[in-house]
């Protein structure tokens, strides 16, 4: 026999929308994810001692908080004895969160989770490339001006550039919007059709803001954090 329990959403809260490298360019994502929780937290009334689990989606991930999910748990309060744990499924990844938090009340798992996901663009992680690193590992074996000198054999000048997150998909090369364009291709959507879409969904969320519909659910960010 199976069964399953039912989910009941309490609240949700969220930061405001802002575009990259304007007033959070200082702010790191774990902060945002902080703001946002203890929003949530302080609006509803729970405590935080009773949560089961603090899951978290997150696509380009910060090296310092590889495990953004812990550390907006601990910024906000929450203790340190409940999992908390990130999850990484390109732009669902906070759908994820939600759909694996709804799955573990479902099975009798956990009773109360927060679920949510953050994102910040305006401080990408930017590494040396594979040739750099290896010889900053290297390095640290390294002694004498004469070893140091013999790492810096075969490099070429291409190698000090930097190497941004990429975008795209590891397996195929292809980015969401490679995948939206050949998606639309494929069940005959028009650009005509796409554009009339999202200048509705723009038009209705600006009248939504501008009736105050979003004041209940946006916390407030101060900057800098």
């Amino acid at each position: 026999m199976t069964w399953a329990r039912g989910t009941v959403v309490l609240g949700g809260c969220r930061t405001p929308f802002l575009r990259s490298e304007t007033a959070f360019a200082d702010v790191m994502g774990y902060e945002l994810g902080a703001f946002a929780v203890a929003g949530l937290l302080q609006r509803t009334g729970l405590d935080p001692a009773k949560l089961d689990r603090l899951l978290f989606g997150n696509v380009i991930q910060e090296v310092k908080t590889s495990n953004v999910a812990r550390e907006v748990g601990l910024a906000c309060g929450i203790p340190d004895d409940v999992p908390a744990v990130t999850l990484t499924a390109a732009c669902a990844s906070a759908n994820v969160a939600v759909e694996t938090a709804v799955e573990a009340i479902a099975a009798g798992a956990a009773d109360l989770v927060i679920a949510g996901g953050v994102e910040t663009l305006s401080d990408p992680p930017i590494r040396f490339r594979r040739a750099i690193r290896k010889r900053l590992l290297a390095a640290r074996r390294a002694k004498g001006i004469g070893a140091w000198l013999r790492l810096l054999r075969g490099l070429r000048p291409r190698d000090f550039a930097p190497e941004a997150p990429a975008i795209a998909e590891f397996s195929t090369g292809l980015t969401m919007g490679d995948n939206a364009e050949r998606i639309a291709k494929r069940f005959g959507i028009s650009r005509e059709a796409q554009d009339a879409f999202a200048l509705r969904s723009h038009r209705l969320a600006a009248e939504a803001a501008a009736a105050g519909r979003y004041e209940r659910q946006i916390v407030p960010v101060p900057v800098p954090a």
